[in-house]
């Protein structure tokens, strides 16, 4: 299906904007020293990327100017995890669902029994089965806060390419519409010219 005008440029803005959300998720899980040193490395990298191509500092005359954004320099920057990270961070997704699952069914039964918030129900009361609920939703959201940031780098110089063709398209299509609109058609005046037999008959 054909992209509407004007796509290609809100797909770029709305990249940039779910980027910068991704970013500030896992800048704040760094502050609360969550993030462990393999990640903090990582988002880092992500960092620099995003750095690269955003464009941040740039005004609006330079940004005409800008040349689009490469796909060579994004991996200059920020390497995307080879197989067996990717698989490893699948399996402890997978881990922490399955204890997701757990610490839900045991809120229930809870619930269900009206246990006391202090008192313990295999190992937790009520508070640090809320903690645990907690953290173990922060590490699915922060796993897929990389993969996001990841897939939103490799895709916005495809992205940034088409909204310059898609704006440079509209502003020849502008041109070209105006040129025709000061140029005259040869038909009418033609038309406003007497025909010779018509000239004929007022001799």
């Amino acid at each position: 299906v054909r992209a509407g005008p004007g796509e290609m440029v809100k797909r770029k803005g709305n990249l940039l904007q779910s980027l910068s959300l991704w970013s500030s998720f896992l800048q704040r899980l760094e502050t609360l020293e969550i993030l462990s040193n393999d990640e903090v490395k990582e988002f880092h990298s992500l960092l620099e990327a995003q750095n690269e191509v955003t464009n941040d500092g740039y005004s609006e005359e330079e940004e005409e100017e800008k040349q689009p954004l490469s796909t060579s320099s994004t991996p200059g920057f920020y390497a995307p995890p080879n197989r067996d990270a990717k698989i490893a961070r699948f399996k402890a997704k997978r881990m922490v669902l399955k204890d997701i699952d757990r610490l839900k069914a045991l809120r229930e039964r809870r619930n269900r029994f009206q246990v006391a918030e202090e008192d313990e129900m295999d190992c937790h009361d009520t508070e640090s089965l809320t903690r645990s609920l907690c953290l173990a939703q922060l590490s699915i959201d922060r796993s897929e806060a990389f993969e996001s940031c990841g897939q939103t780098l490799r895709e916005l110089p495809m992205i940034d390419r088409m909204a310059r063709a898609e704006k440079e398209h509209r502003s020849t299509s502008k041109h070209g519409s105006s040129d025709n609109d000061h140029t005259t058609d040869p038909r009418s005046t033609k038309q406003q010219q007497p025909t010779s037999s018509s000239s004929n008959k007022f001799q």
